[in-house]
């Protein structure tokens, strides 16, 4: 069983399309959880880059939303979205899901 204290979760998403571009968010991992209360009352810290468009990336870093329990009864998820540094003049909102982790 692991410490679920510690668990992390790995995001993807998507920067709009702006500026005859856009951006990934693939395979950036959030920090440990910060809880409030019970493991679902929790949010965690990422901060990463996007992928490399148009010769340039953004930096992201923001706090995920609240854990949201999955359909199928095992598990949470959580969304997040946030604006990116600017870079080449410019900056794009970005949007995305944490996989699934496990609540034991």
């Amino acid at each position: 069983m692991s410490d679920y204290s510690k668990h992390e979760h790995y995001m993807n998403g998507n920067a709009e399309f702006f500026c005859d571009h856009g951006h990934k968010i693939k395979d950036l991992e959030t920090q440990k959880p910060l809880f409030n209360g019970d493991s679902y009352n929790h949010i965690h810290f990422f901060e990463g880059e996007t992928s490399k468009s148009e010769h340039h990336r953004h930096k992201i870093c923001y706090y995920t939303g609240p854990a949201i329990p999955a359909a199928c009864g095992y598990g949470h998820y959580h969304y997040f979205y946030g604006v990116t540094s600017i870079d080449d003049d410019h900056s794009h909102y970005y949007r995305g899901i944490t996989d699934i982790e496990d609540n034991e």
